[in-house]
């Protein structure tokens, strides 16, 4: 039997055990952090479905196909899975969306000597912002905040 062919569905099993599993034992602070990172994993799992070569013949007494057909629908909703996340990201404070991706970019390799000034000074232009005062008053009085990126 082939179990080449579930491969795709066992990484991303595993993928959401640990992401369940990260969810729930880590700070609520950290759940950003969490879906940069599925997001991240998800777009790894659609491009490795473009790697992945059809099989001709049924698996598992003919109940699983891995042809075109069958790889053109994971491939749709492993989109609709980044788009969903990619939505969730873009909803929080544009200063912090920002300056995550871009403390991202500063650690690629090779890392600069100052790469770390430079994202503990944009982790404090966020901290200071009204955003970022927005966000405590929505939280203490259990709304939605209205970020306006300043």
């Amino acid at each position: 039997m082939n179990l080449y062919a579930t491969q795709l569905e066992c990484l991303l099993a595993i993928l959401a055990i640990g992401t369940l599993l990260t969810d729930a034992f880590r700070p609520a602070a950290d759940k950003r952090k969490l879906g940069y990172v599925l997001a991240a994993l998800v777009a790894g799992a659609l491009a490795a479905s473009y790697l992945m070569p059809t099989l001709p013949e049924p698996l598992f007494h003919g109940m699983y196909r891995l042809d075109s057909f069958a790889l053109f629908f994971k491939r749709l909703f492993l989109l609709a899975t980044a788009l969903a996340l990619a939505t969730e990201i873009a909803k929080g404070a544009p200063l912090a969306v920002a300056g995550t991706r871009r403390a991202l970019e500063l650690l690629q390799p090779p890392i600069e000597a100052g790469a770390l000034t430079e994202i503990a000074a944009d982790l404090q232009r966020a901290w200071m912002s009204e955003d970022a005062a927005e966000a405590r008053v929505a939280f203490r009085e259990k709304r939605k905040p209205q970020f306006k990126g300043r």
